[in-house]
């Protein structure tokens, strides 16, 4: 058996087992993470196993009409550790727990491969893994004191939130004031805290060695300059 995939699932559900290496699904990892943060119960919910062949089910919501639709995975324990997208390696499992694993490659089922679940937004991937509607807001609208009262509202009934980060162009000196200031851009950071002068964010990547780090805290202002968007279920 390969020794790089640990059943670690009995040791619980935590935010911080997720960890993005170069597969570019930031937007599910960051929901799949802001889930687990808010309600590890619901993640529990979505697994069933092992299975007497060593395999586990994993359930994910798809909507179909104005109906919820239920898809169920059977997932054997056998990972790719290396992808390749455009000569470039896109995924190296590392030491993600197994939870976090299994639930990525159901939604890469659900969508037909890992190289089709690059991009996407976070509302999306929190309808995906909860079966709840979900929706966004602009984060331009709000002042710092308005989005203080909001977004501290929604972690007090632990409701899941994503943000994504501007798209300058490569250069501009919005994108190098980014860089500076710790932001990966074009990316889905979670939610993670908030205060009256700070919001905390983590980077689904959660590796310190790599840009970004694992965790970001900007200024209110700084936030909003550098985020564009709040995903959340309703």
């Amino acid at each position: 058996e390969d020794k790089s995939v640990v059943d670690e699932y009995g040791d619980g559900i935590s935010h911080d087992d997720v960890d993005q290496n170069w597969l570019g699904d930031c937007s599910f990892l960051s929901a799949l993470a802001a889930v687990a943060k808010s309600n590890p119960a619901a993640i529990k919910k979505l697994i069933t196993g092992p299975n007497k062949d060593g395999s586990y089910n994993v359930k994910l919501y798809q909507r179909g009409g104005f109906l919820w639709m239920t898809h169920k995975h059977t997932i054997v324990k056998v990972f790719p550790k290396t992808l390749e997208k455009n000569g470039q390696r896109t995924v190296g499992m590392g030491d993600q727990e197994l939870w976090v694993m299994l639930v990525e490659r159901a939604f890469a089922q659900l969508n037909g491969g890992y190289d089709e679940i690059w991009g996407g937004w976070g509302d999306d991937a929190l309808e995906t893994l909860t079966g709840e509607d979900a929706t966004y807001t602009k984060i331009s609208s709000y002042s710092d004191d308005e989005l203080f009262t909001f977004v501290d509202t929604k972690l007090k009934a632990k409701v899941p939130m994503t943000t994504t980060s501007i798209n300058p162009s490569g250069g501009s000196k919005k994108d190098i004031a980014a860089g500076n200031a710790n932001v990966v851009t074009n990316h889905v950071y979670y939610v993670q805290s908030i205060s009256k002068s700070k919001i905390k964010l983590r980077n689904p990547h959660n590796n310190p060695t790599r840009p970004g780090g694992q965790e970001l805290e900007l200024s209110l202002s700084d936030y909003r300059t550098y985020f564009y968007r709040i995903s959340y279920t309703e």
